[in-house]
């Protein structure tokens, strides 16, 4: 191979890591006091593609805490551990280059205005362990379609309110959830309108 091939595919290397790598220092944390689950409280990393550990120092990380990315313009995907059981409030609040997201296969509770308007994000699968979707969660994002999984117990007022692009809810069967408004200034196709209003929904579409 000729030296300037070799050099090129270095260069190309250190920027791919640049994008890609991803250390434990890049993230504020919280341990709590038995030492055995971490919150992870803030981004300070600079990586486009954020990639959070499943655990730190052998410790797991269990939440990532209230506003911990909130306003990181530069973050376009994420992908989150099946360590992490609960997303809090406003985590993601105002993404607005974040167009992807993986969930914890073990997430429970996704918290109030958790994703608010990340308007790059189109797509989202919510794993069938989610058992409450928080007040707005995905409120101002451009998802295209939701499938509800049966694990779903709760939807909160205004969860997917203002994605424009939302024409079709799928139910799972078995599913038996309490929703709120949660679907205000969609487009949902009639299907999906009477689907919802069979599973108790009583808001404005």
């Amino acid at each position: 191979m000729k030296k300037g091939n070799v050099i090129l595919i270095t260069v190309l290397m250190i920027l791919v890591g640049s994008i890609f790598a991803q250390s434990p220092d890049d993230f504020t944390i919280n341990i709590n006091s038995t030492f055995d689950a971490i919150t992870i409280t803030d981004y300070r990393g600079t990586t486009t593609r954020v990639v959070i550990p499943a655990e730190i120092e052998g410790i797991p990380v269990r939440e990532i805490g209230r506003e911990a990315f909130s306003g990181k313009r530069n973050i376009t995907s994420i992908i989150i551990p099946d360590s992490v059981t609960e997303i809090g409030a406003r985590a993601f609040n105002e993404c607005i280059n974040l167009a992807s997201v993986t969930l914890s296969n073990n997430l429970t509770r996704i918290g109030a205005g958790a994703f608010v308007n990340c308007r790059s994000l189109t797509s989202i699968i919510i794993p069938d362990s989610v058992t409450e979707i928080g007040t707005g969660a995905f409120r101002g994002c451009n998802i295209a379609s939701i499938t509800i999984p049966k694990s779903l117990t709760r939807i909160e007022g205004l969860a997917f309110a203002n994605n424009r692009n939302l024409t079709t809810v799928t139910i799972e069967d078995g599913a038996n959830i309490s929703i709120s408004s949660a679907f205000s200034g969609t487009n949902l196709n009639a299907s999906s309108q009477i689907a919802l209003r069979r599973a108790g929904y009583t808001g404005d579409f």
